[in-house]
């Protein structure tokens, strides 16, 4: 079905930083840049030299070939005409990553100079802007790319690479494609995967108009007429994650996961694709699972989990299964696409989601649960315009779409009403931290274990938190206690589901005097996040409780950190450490305040303080999340 699109005057030579608030939920937001560092490599537009430095930066290609493992590489702003891929040389480590990125407060951008006349000619054509390949902890960060001959990012079998901030627009083929093993191969495990891409702004990238083949680095290529140029494509790989990031008219697909297994696709705004002749024009395709002549299904293009997400003005469908199996659709809003807003399969979960004005209704299916179709209360919105805050917030809250919040809105009643006897809903609450939370010492007590004695449902209450577990330990290094293979078997003993929660909280063992210290924290918070998401567990943040005395400030950073990643998951964050110091700061002395609180040291709780600091998380809960607090007596 052929629409006029809306966006062809507005959007087409502008960048999208001025035309969609940075404040909505939905959709790219700016982050922040990374600090100065002594050893840094320094590269500049009209840059000489080899040393590198602030004083003397050197020219690109000299600053790529110095460049050594965890160093952070900054381009002063500029453009930096690209005649050949930009290959990063080295791989980072999980602790410290390797980082390119503009300069703090300057715009680098990488401009391949290629227009669809030099291609078609056979000119000189860049495959692609930023080439990763069998790499691992990357970051690029703050960067814009374009008009690339092929691809503004690609990351071909790599691992634990993150983009960031970065606007890339005006390439051939997609802005970013993530290729994480061998898709024709597909009863394959793929071994490459984890990679991140997030805030950033991604549009007008297209082949449409070529209609050819092109030998491109020993590698041929068809393009016809705007189907093979998505914003961004992951067509191979595992568990990838594409959050908070604004993709718009491209040639082909907003989003497209494939053949990928257990991609997360969250809090994007995703719009008006679909502008190439032969462009499938979907705003998020969740799959691409494929059959062979003996009918056996492939174990790839699965489990995707689409949810918070944005799809308007696409060509063709909002949100499309394509082939993908096990895919799960939560709270997403499809609005105004050229075909339906949703299409599933009956092993397709679909909750929550709101559809509205697509030019097709969305066939309801087996696994269809409180969506807006299966819904007769009509819903309207604040505003339908893309550059105000707030597109398609609904007048009123309600717990169905993008802005879904589980603390603060009700599910509008399901039509035809039924009158059904009322069930309560006991969860399992999972705790996972350090002795603050659980704690076996004699005469020291956490805060996790006196929570039985105000829940409704003590036995659903299970504390697996450790003492002296930091978030990498608790996971990776305990090998006697296996702590994170604990609690995993734990979850899976009690058959843990929807509805259900994961409680974190870690930090007073975690180092964080230093910078990479502290992004290696954040990192691995938002690990526990994910995987909490992987499980349809509904992960809950918890800051550390201040220490006992007032005046030790060795959490620094800690909890701002904390805060930080739970906004970025759109998150509920139990404020333990301002509620905590609030109350500490009221004692006039450290022996006050430790004879209330304390066992014999700075940090751990005695049994009757934990019971007092278990009552301020059921008091912190029934402010944020209405389901958590109706756990509680």
């Amino acid at each position: 079905m052929q629409k006029k699109h809306l966006f062809f005057t507005l959007l087409s030579s502008s960048l999208l930083l001025a035309k969609v608030p940075f404040d909505s939920r939905i959709g790219a937001h700016p982050i922040p840049a990374t600090s100065l560092s002594k050893n840094a490599l320094i590269a500049a537009p009209q840059g000489k030299g080899h040393s590198c430095s602030l004083k003397a930066p050197c020219q690109l290609d000299i600053a790529l070939k110095k460049l050594k493992s965890a160093q952070t590489l900054f381009l002063k702003g500029g453009e930096y005409p690209l005649k050949t891929s930009l290959i990063v040389p080295v791989s980072g480590t999980k602790e410290c990553p390797l980082i390119i990125e503009s300069f703090p407060h300057e715009h680098a951008i990488l401009n391949g100079h290629e227009d669809k006349e030099s291609i078609k000619k056979g000119g000189n054509i860049v495959r692609n802007g930023i080439h990763i390949q069998g790499k691992k902890y990357i970051k690029i960060r703050n960067i814009e790319v374009k008009n690339m001959g092929a691809r503004g990012i690609n990351l071909l079998y790599s691992s634990h690479i993150t983009v960031e901030g970065c606007i890339i627009h005006g390439n051939h083929l997609s802005g970013i494609t993530i290729y994480g093993g061998n898709d024709e191969a597909p009863y394959s495990p793929y071994k490459y995967g984890y990679n991140l891409l997030e805030n950033n702004i991604i549009y007008d990238n297209s082949d449409a108009g070529l209609s050819l083949l092109q030998k491109q680095e020993g590698h041929t290529y068809s393009y016809e007429e705007g189907d093979n140029a998505d914003g961004i494509s992951i067509s191979s790989g595992k568990f990838n994650r594409v959050i908070h990031n604004t993709v718009y008219a491209n040639s082909d697909d907003g989003i497209d996961t494939w053949r990928s297994n257990n991609s997360y696709v969250g809090y994007n705004l995703v719009f008006d694709n679909g502008r190439g002749k032969a462009g499938n024009g979907n705003g998020i395709k969740a799959g691409g699972n494929r059959h062979f002549d003996n009918q056996k299904e492939t174990p790839n293009g699965k489990l995707a989990i689409i949810e918070h997400n944005i799809a308007a003005f696409n060509k063709y469908i909002g949100f499309n299964i394509n082939s993908g199996k096990k895919v799960t659709y939560l709270y997403n809003t499809a609005w105004k696409n050229g075909a339906q807003g949703f299409t599933s399969y009956d092993d397709t979960r679909v909750e929550n989601n709101l559809a509205s004005h697509n030019a097709k209704p969305t066939i309801t299916r087996k696994n269809h649960h409180h969506n807006s179709w299966q819904q007769k209360e009509k819903i309207t919105f604040i505003n339908t315009d893309i550059k105000r805050k707030d597109f398609l917030r609904p007048n009123k809250p309600i717990m169905i779409g993008a802005y879904a919040s589980k603390s603060k809105h009700k599910k509008i009643p399901l039509a035809p009403k039924k009158k059904k006897a009322h069930i309560e809903k006991l969860s399992h609450i999972f705790l996972i931290g350090d002795s603050t939370v659980h704690n076996t010492s004699r005469g020291e007590a956490g805060w996790g274990d006196a929570l039985s004695f105000i829940l409704k449902s003590p036995k659903h209450l299970h504390n697996l938190a450790q003492s002296g577990a930091s978030t990498q330990s608790y996971m990776h290094y305990n090998a006697t206690q296996n702590n994170w293979s604990k609690t995993l078997k734990e979850i899976a003993k009690y058959h843990a589901q929807e509805g259900d929660y994961l409680l974190i909280q870690f930090g007073h063992n975690n180092k964080h005097k230093t910078k990479k210290e502290q992004e290696s924290f954040e990192k691995e918070l938002h690990n526990y996040v994910q995987e909490a998401k992987r499980m349809h567990l509904t992960p809950v943040l918890i800051t550390p409780p201040a220490r006992l005395w007032k005046y030790d400030a060795t959490q620094g950073n800690i909890p701002n950190i904390v805060r930080k990643v739970a906004q970025s998951e759109g998150i509920t964050l139990l404020d333990l450490h301002q509620k905590s110091t609030d109350i500490f700061n009221h004692y006039k002395s450290h022996d006050a305040l430790a004879h209330a609180f304390g066992y014999d040291d700075h940090t751990h709780f005695n049994p009757k303080a934990a019971k007092i600091v278990a009552n301020w998380i059921k008091e912190l809960a029934c402010q944020k999340e209405d389901a958590l607090c109706a756990q509680f007596k």
